[in-house]
């Protein structure tokens, strides 16, 4: 039987205008008129369910044309017309700062998850997987091999920078739990022939930072050359596992590495002495024998045992005396007692000859050894003691007495280069006199640049500060002086560090921390030694530059504490960049200059009066 008519709409209209007009008043259906009446309402239903089909149907085909239509458009869009090349840089340009710190298997590029586009373009992109960084906190250690070798496969070409860092006691702390010296040497193990893989590649390195790395990974050699590699930064931080009491830097696995540029060498467990390969040449070397003796308080370094020797500079003297007819750049660090290592290192040598160093920086301890190099063509030193001797484990296991004297020595290498043209001095922990520092600046007349200060904010108002008041008196110079003159006659940058409290006042809300007298003192001093160096003069003898540059930090403080920060006459500079010519000081700085010139007259100056020219003077 064939299904019924199903009814129009206008049918529907027609049978319900009628309804309505035959029934306009509210009543009960006659028997007879209800099974009419069913059915009609039973034919409105399925009209209005026949409807309600098609308009689905109708909404169903145009979301496929939607989507269809977004597909075209997906085809046909611009960014499909762009060449490979522009993409790599289009992903490239998109990446945020520090994307390369990341362990090997941890980097998700941006838009990679948008398409399979960018993935393959991610994936495609040499340089984005030339980093190659394991680390024992952040790697995951049980699978680092598959990382690294995908990341060697990627990379192409291009040079690679290697990073491996399985310090088990930095890794226990950022872990929280302890790791053994056996344990990090069977993870790296476990996957020896990623390694193995890395070695292969060893043209292609140019960088490569190893700490703590087991020893039985340098065994055999590469086969290929180092041909890139530029920069080298290898840390022992404790004694290598499986070793006994003494252990050898194996410097001939990188042997080949003619074009080595800096070496960086740290160690806690001091070493046999190393030997510089042949095919070397770098023109920068870092030894560090510890660490800063400021990181001892926070116990950043493990402790060492009882039969351990404290690290010194006396396994890598003989290194430096092979490298020193070419190394322009040398930075030394000691972190234990700089007495005994002067001592070791005056048993091995006398002197060690730095020919061609034209910037060496010394570093706590390290600075008790400058009277042991001889380097004529320094043109820039760095001699900074951050931190109290007896803060290093080292020297509280000896319990020798301390005593850190060291700007004698500084003195005595300051007196044999001629051409030293940059000096920063920061003697934090360093017992010397205030006229100590006055003779190591008087051996540099050819100054151009001073930086004063270190990193625990000097206290200038002391009196018996190695640097403080008396250096800004000194720098002073007067027309009835000879010596004032005749102090730091090229100085053109100086920068001066000191705590801001001692150079401004507090607001005057805060009753309690007004300012004292030595800080009015030493704002009044600075600007009368700035008026005495604004200009180039012509002294009795040569000519004196004037000041170009004056930088503090004294300008950083906190707004909210501070009534303002100071300013000075001259512009700020940063260490090595410095103005090409004298700036005119503003109508500001001159009445800033008339209100303190009347206040707290310079001290004068007291020289040394064990120096030759002073006493010339005094007659």
């Amino acid at each position: 039987m064939p299904p019924p008519p199903v009814p129009s709409v206008d049918w529907c209209e027609r049978v319900t205008t009628r309804f309505t007009r035959a029934h306009r008043d509210p009543s009960v259906p006659q028997e007879a008129v209800q099974p009419g009446l069913a059915f009609l309402l039973a034919q409105l239903d399925l009209a209005a369910a026949n409807v309600s089909a098609e308009i689905e149907q109708i909404h169903a085909q145009a979301l496929d044309s939607h989507r269809h239509a977004l597909l075209n458009y997906a085809v046909a869009a611009p960014v499909r017309r762009l060449s490979i090349p522009i993409l790599h840089k289009i992903l490239w340009l998109s990446l945020p700062d520090g994307w390369d710190d990341h362990p090997a298997g941890r980097l998700h590029p941006p838009f990679t998850r948008v398409c399979h586009v960018w993935r393959t373009i991610a994936l495609s992109t040499p340089r984005l997987w030339t980093r190659i960084k394991v680390d024992l906190a952040s790697s995951p250690m049980m699978q680092w091999g598959g990382p690294v070798m995908a990341y060697i496969e990627r990379s192409g070409c291009e040079p690679l920078h290697i990073a491996f860092d399985f310090d088990i006691y930095s890794a226990g702390r950022k872990l929280n739990r302890y790791i053994s010296a056996t344990e990090a040497s069977t993870l790296f193990n476990l996957h020896h022939s990623a390694w193995e893989a890395l070695c292969s590649q060893a043209h292609r390195w140019a960088s490569a930072s190893l700490s703590a790395v087991p020893l039985s990974a340098f065994q055999q050699a590469p086969r290929v050359p180092f041909s890139q590699l530029r920069q080298l930064r290898w840390g022992f931080n404790p004694r290598p596992a499986g070793v006994g009491v003494d252990y050898d830097i194996p410097l001939a696995f990188f042997a080949t590495a003619a074009n080595l540029y800096e070496f960086v060498l740290l160690y806690v467990t001091e070493p046999l002495p190393p030997t510089l390969p042949p095919a070397w040449r770098p023109l920068r070397i870092v030894i560090w024998a510890g660490t800063r003796r400021q990181y001892f308080r926070y116990s950043c370094l493990p402790t060492l045992l009882k039969n351990d020797r404290w690290p010194t500079l006396a396994p890598a003297m003989h290194f430096l005396t092979q490298a020193g007819n070419f190394v322009e750049d040398l930075q030394l660090c000691i972190a234990g007692d700089a007495a005994y290592d002067y001592r070791s290192f005056m048993n091995r040598c006398r002197s060690v000859p730095l020919p061609a160093v034209k910037r060496l920086r010394l570093l706590d301890g390290a600075c008790r050894l400058a009277d042991c190099f001889d380097a004529p063509s320094m043109l820039e030193a760095d001699f900074d003691s951050w931190g109290e001797p007896e803060h290093a484990p080292f020297v509280k296991a000896r319990g020798q007495e301390l005593g850190e004297y060291w700007l004698q020595e500084v003195d005595g290498l300051l007196c044999r280069p001629p051409t030293l043209t940059f000096l920063r001095l920061a003697p934090d922990g360093c017992r010397a006199m205030p006229v100590d520092v006055r003779c190591c600046l008087s051996q540099v007349p050819t100054l151009q640049e001073l930086v004063l200060g270190d990193a625990s904010l000097s206290d200038f108002t002391l009196a018996n500060a190695a640097i403080g008041l008396h250096i800004v008196h000194a720098l002073t110079r007067r027309e009835d002086n000879r010596l004032s003159q005749e102090f730091l006659p090229s100085l053109l940058g100086l920068t001066i560090l000191f705590d801001p409290r001692h150079c401004m006042a507090w607001n005057s809300s805060d009753s309690a921390n007004a300012e004292s007298p030595e800080s009015r003192r030493l704002y009044c001093a600075l600007w009368k030694m700035l008026d005495s160096r604004r200009a180039d003069e012509e002294a009795e003898f040569e000519s004196v530059c004037g000041l170009r540059a004056f930088t503090t930090n004294s300008s950083k403080s906190d707004a909210s504490h501070w009534s303002g920060a100071v300013k000075w006459p001259l512009p700020e500079h940063h260490v090595g960049q410095l103005p090409c010519f004298i700036r005119e000081w503003s109508r500001e700085a001159e009445d800033e200059l008339a209100k303190v010139s009347n206040e707290d007259p310079i001290e004068d100056w007291k020289p040394d009066p064990h120096s030759e020219d002073d006493s010339d003077d005094e007659e």
